[in-house]
């Protein structure tokens, strides 16, 4: 039997890779998420600005694609 420690949930940074064939610019932000499945906050590819959700929103990452940051503290760390 295993046993998850729900008092801890995982939070990481994804940055979007996906590469969009659409005609037009759609930027790639900073996504911090919690357990991969929520929202927590993002980062502006444009300006930078860390945009934090009043609370955590369903994150699907299908048809997308993303690599794992392990600067999360220093991306982040405010909304920690």
């Amino acid at each position: 039997m295993r046993v998850f420690d729900m008092a801890r949930p995982k939070v990481e940074a994804l940055q979007e890779t996906t590469e969009w064939n659409c005609g037009y610019n759609v930027q790639n932000h900073i996504y911090l998420v919690k357990n991969r499945f929520h929202l927590i906050a993002y980062k502006r590819q444009s300006d930078g600005k860390v945009i934090k959700m009043k609370k955590p929103m369903q994150f699907y990452t299908k048809g997308r694609s993303f690599k794992s940051l392990k600067n999360v503290d220093e991306l982040f760390g405010e909304f920690l």
